[in-house]
Formats: structure tokens, C-alpha cells, sequence
């Protein structure tokens, strides 16, 4: 039992070290909430208290090892489920609620904000991993060859090849080198910036295990692009209703499900949806909506064929009295035009002929689930989508504003440009990943099988980017904060971007890609390629303090354990 207790303690502990880091993000998003209506803002702190608690859980789950991780199941397997109470976020009180179902770890998150509560579930799930360990002690390794022109290399060098100095170049390390490699260079730069005796051979070739990814895409494709239903499954025996009449009312009120010519609320007219008592589906071939308040916590889906519009101006659009949504809008007409700043707080599927989708300045407070046409948003830095995004089939765009949840790409490219921010990480299962702009991107990228491209003008990735297969390119100053980890064969990667004061702080391990610098690109951790050339005037720094090799996964251990990767909101 004290082992068990002292498992909830270690958790509390980590999540208050994690918060120390994360409430300020918290608190700026709440600022931002403050600026917009009052009649909500509460809300909206307290579901960001929530989803808070729950990503800090969440991150002190995947600081644990697999000691701690049995500790903690042990204790969930005797009580069921541990409740971390009164988590706090700055001032405000999230709590956190945690069950084992099966492999799948819930991480169930209560916010409050005075008298408002919400809630949000985050599901993480188990997955084996590789014990075996990736040792990086140099600056820059290859399997192949090294080509050095100009820069500078603070730290040691080494090769399974040959070592060409082609210009004037500084390394401050020694160079490691097989029996039969060449080190070669011009007479003047051997003569007066190096000596033979930094020149180490060793006996036998070193060689790194080309990492393997789990296919999150692949994973999660089937709980993630639901089956999208047909519009004409409404009951046989349901009367076809004319339109709803708002004349001389400003409120008109549903209980029951129904099937409609027309719904059209004007401007300052509601319609309120009841669902106290049952679920309720609601057919029409086409909604132009002011506002629908759903009442109730039963589920709402409206099914909408033709034509689906909204103009809601400072007033949410489509929300639930009191509860987060729990409504779901099914659209597979040709024609949709969206104007709520607001908020439509519904989840959002799309299956239609239209072959490009576009959101103007509307706020999702919900999933956007998009199955065969290219999707964009536009609008101003405060408008986007506070929720995921799914896409089966076609291109995603960010030019501006936010997504707040993931994007999951599963056939097409996905763009962030312009001041887009980013909160969540990007799965591309099959299509090109670019990154540009000046905006944030919080996250990491998961690349199955595309390019990526990071650029422009001070964009950041925060996060990792890991490709399975594909080549990579830095322009402009695109700058990551994490590492880049690819299993790519023969693909490469060109480092050209001028990003300071560093463009990548962590690991380049792609021990099968052609490496490539050709801007001043400041590295400080440490590279593996399979070969390398740099040509612009680049920093690379060996700093170990940046180097996690827990990172990387290989194919070749014959030994694993079991532990908790990432999860997602449910």
C-alpha cells in the first residue's frame, strides 16, 4: 500500500513541476478569452482550466519510467480510479480524474472558474518500445562520407567513410576515423589548422539503428474518420415539416425529432433545441442560422443537405446551455458560408462534391471532420479551431488564426502559414507537411511518407518532427526548438535556413539521409547522417544537455517495455 500511495504522490509532485512551466500558457489564452463576451468567458477559462489539467497529467505520465508506470497501474487496478484534486492553475481549480479501461489510460479533467465548470477526457494509450540505446558523443557522425567547406564544428567529428576538406573550416574535436578512411584536405589548412595526432582510427565501423516510428495515423484512422451518415436515414414514418416560422416570434422551441423543408433563423431570432429527455436528430435541407441553444445533455445531431450558412456576428452561433457540446452537425451539400466569430460549439463533418471547404472568420469549438475536399480558414489571430482537425481525402490550410487540438492528415498536404498558431502536434499519414510564416507551432510533426518544409519569417516549432519517409528542408528562418528524427532512406535533408540564435536545438538523427548545410544553420546538440556536407558558414555545437536519445526508437533491440505515448482529446 505505501508503494501504491507513494505513486499518486510521485504524479501530484511531476504535475505541479510540470505547471510551474505550463500555467502561464494557460493564463495567456485566458487573457484572450477575457477580451470577448462575458456571458461566456467563464466558460471558455474553464474548459481551458480543464483541457490544462489534463495535458499536465498527460506530460507527467510520460516523464515516468516503467517502475513508476506499474506503481501507477497497481494502485488503478486496487481502486479503479485516482483523483487528483485542486490542481491549480493559476487561481483556478482543475480536477483530475484518471481510469484504466483495458490498454487505454483516461485522463478525465473537471475546470472551474467560479461556479462554472467544465470538462474534457484525454485518452492515452499503451505501446511497446525498444530498450535498446542510441549513444550520440559527437557533433557530427556519418555512416558515409563528410564533406566540410566553410563553418565551424565546436566538438568531435566521425565517419565510417572519408573526411574532404574542400575550404577553411574550424574543428575544435578530433576526427574519428575507420582503418581505411581517408582524411584529406588542402596542404595550407592540414598544416596550420590541424594535426595528425586529432586523427583517432578505431578498429571497428560504428553504425546506428534506423529508428521506427509508431503509425499514430494508421492507429487512430479508425475511431477518427467516423462512417459519414447517409442524409436520407431518417426514419420512414417522419412527416416532411415546412419551414419554421419566426414572424412573430423571436424563440421557437423542438423536443422531438423532426424533418424540416427550411430552417432559417433571422437575425436575433432563436431557435432552442431541447434535449432534457432524449437524444434528438434533426433533418433539413438547408439551416441558415442566427442562433440554436441547445438545452439539455442529451446528444443533437442535425443533418443538413443542401445549403448550411451562419451569421451570428458578436452572439455564439450553435451552443449547449451549460454543458461543453455535445452536438454534432453533418453537412453533404454545395453550398456552406460561415461567419461566427463566436463560437459554433458542435462538432463539424463534411462529405460533399465541393472541392474546396472554407471557414471565414468563425470560431469551432468542436472537431472538424472533413472527407473528401480541400479545407481552409481565414479570418483574424483570434479566430480558428478549438478542437481537432480530421482530413480523409484533400489539403489542409491555416493561413491565419489557431488550431488548438491536432491535425490529422490522412491523404493530402497540410499548410500553416502567415501568423497561424499551432497548439497541437501535425500526423500526415500520406502528403507533404509545410511550415512558414511568423505564427507558433507548439507541437510536433509526425510525417509518414512527404516533405516537410519549415520557413519563413521567425516561425518556431517547438515540438520534434519525426518522418518515416521523405525529405526535409529549413528555408528562410524556420527554427526548431526540438529534434529532427527520421528513418528515411536515401531521402535528404537540406539545411538552409539563417535561423538564430539557434535552428535546431536538439538531435539531427537520420542515419540513412544525405545531410546537407548550405546556409548558416546553428546546430547545438549533435547530428547523424548518412552523409554529410556543409557548405555555409554553420555553427554545430556537441551539447549534450540537449541530446535525448530516449527519443529514438529502433528497429533492432530484442528487448522492450511498455509505456504510455501520447494521447488525444476524446
Amino acid at each position: 500500500m505505501k508503494k501504491r500511495k507513494g505513486s499518486t504522490l510521485l504524479l501530484t509532485l511531476m504535475v505541479f513541476s510540470i505547471l510551474m512551466i505550463f500555467g502561464t500558457f494557460i493564463l495567456n489564452f485566458m487573457v484572450t478569452e477575457n477580451k470577448q463576451s462575458f456571458s461566456y468567458q467563464y466558460k471558455t477559462q474553464a474548459y481551458y482550466i480543464a483541457r490544462g489539467g489534463a495535458v499536465a497529467v498527460e506530460a507527467a505520465i510520460l516523464k515516468m519510467d516503467e517502475e513508476q508506470i506499474e506503481q501507477l497501474e497497481d494502485e488503478l487496478k486496487e481502486k479503479r480510479e485516482i483523483t487528483l484534486n485542486d490542481i491549480d492553475i493559476e487561481g483556478n481549480k482543475a480536477i483530475v480524474t484518471l481510469r484504466k479501461e483495458d490498454e487505454k489510460l483516461y485522463i478525465e479533467s473537471l475546470g472551474r472558474v467560479g461556479d462554472v465548470v467544465d470538462k474534457v477526457v484525454k485518452v492515452m494509450e499503451k505501446e511497446s518500445t525498444s530498450t535498446e540505446t542510441v549513444e550520440i558523443d559527437m557533433a557530427v557522425f556519418s555512416h558515409g562520407d563528410i564533406v566540410i567547406s566553410n563553418g565551424k564544428i565546436e566538438g568531435d567529428i566521425g565517419t565510417n567513410g572519408d573526411i574532404t576538406i574542400s575550404n577553411n573550416p574550424t574543428i575544435t574535436g578530433k576526427a574519428y576515423l575507420a582503418e581505411n578512411s581517408k582524411f584529406t584536405g588542402p596542404d595550407w589548412w592540414l598544416r596550420d589548422k590541424w594535426s595528425d595526432d586529432r586523427a583517432v582510427r578505431i578498429s571497428t565501423e560504428r553504425n546506428y539503428s534506423i529508428p521506427v516510428f509508431s503509425n499514430y495515423i494508421e492507429e487512430a484512422e479508425e475511431n477518427s474518420i467516423p462512417e459519414f451518415p447517409k442524409f436520407e436515414n431518417y426514419p420512414s414514418s417522419l412527416p416532411l415539416s415546412p419551414v419554421l416560422n419566426f414572424d412573430n416570434v423571436d424563440e421557437i422551441t423542438v423536443d422531438s425529432n423532426g424533418r424540416y423543408e427550411k430552417i432559417n433563423i433571422p437575425w436575433g431570432k432563436t431557435l432552442v433545441i431541447d434535449a432534457s429527455e432524449r437524444a434528438i436528430n434533426i433533418w433539413t435541407e438547408e439551416l441558415s442560422v442566427y442562433q440554436i441553444l441547445v438545452k439539455g445533455s442529451h446528444e443533437v445531431n442535425i443533418h443538413i443537405k443542401s445549403k448550411f450558412t451562419t451569421n451570428s456576428g458578436s452572439q455564439r452561433c450553435i451552443f449547449r446551455e451549460n454543458h461543453n457540446s455535445n452536438i454534432n452537425i453533418y453537412f453533404s451539400g454545395g453550398e456552406i458560408s460561415l461567419n461566427s466569430p463566436k463560437g459554433i460549439y458542435a462538432n463539424i463533418y463534411i462529405k460533399t462534391n465541393i472541392s474546396n471547404i472554407k471557414f471565414n472568420n468563425s470560431q469551432v469549438f468542436g472537431d472538424v471532420y472533413i472527407y473528401n475536399s480541400n479545407f481552409e480558414t481565414s479570418g483574424n489571430q483570434d479566430i480558428g479551431i478549438k478542437g481537432n482537425i480530421f482530413s480523409k481525402s484533400g489539403n489542409i490550410k491555416i493561413p491565419n488564426g489557431y488550431v488548438d487540438g491536432n491535425i490529422y492528415s490522412y491523404n493530402g498536404n497540410v499548410e500553416l502559414s502567415g501568423s497561424a498558431s499551432m497548439y497541437g502536434n501535425i500526423y500526415s499519414f500520406s502528403g507533404n507537411v509545410v511550415i512558414n510564416g511568423s505564427g507558433m507551432m507548439k507541437g510536433s510533426i509526425y510525417v509518414n511518407n512527404g516533405n516537410t518544409v519549415i520557413s519563413g519569417s521567425g516561425r518556431v516549432v517547438e515540438g520534434n518532427l519525426y518522418v518515416n519517409s521523405g525529405n526535409i528542408e529549413f528555408k528562410g528562418s524556420g527554427i526548431i526548438y526540438g529534434n529532427i528524427i527520421s528513418s528515411g532512406i536515401d531521402n535528404d535533408i537540406k539545411m538552409g535556413s539563417n535561423g538564430t540564435p539557434l535552428t535546431v536545438r536538439g538531435i539531427i538523427y537520420a542515419p540513412q539521409s544525405n545531410i546537407v548545410f548550405t546556409n548558416n544553420s546553428p546546430v547545438a546538440g549533435g547530428i547523424v547522417g548518412k552523409t554529410i556536407s556543409i557548405t555555409g558558414n554553420v555553427d554545430i555545437k556537441y551539447n549534450s544537455d540537449n541530446i535525448d536519445t530516449s527519443l529514438i526508437k529502433v528497429g533492432s533491440s530484442t528487448s522492450t517495455h511498455w509505456e504510455y505515448k501520447a494521447g488525444y482529446f476524446q
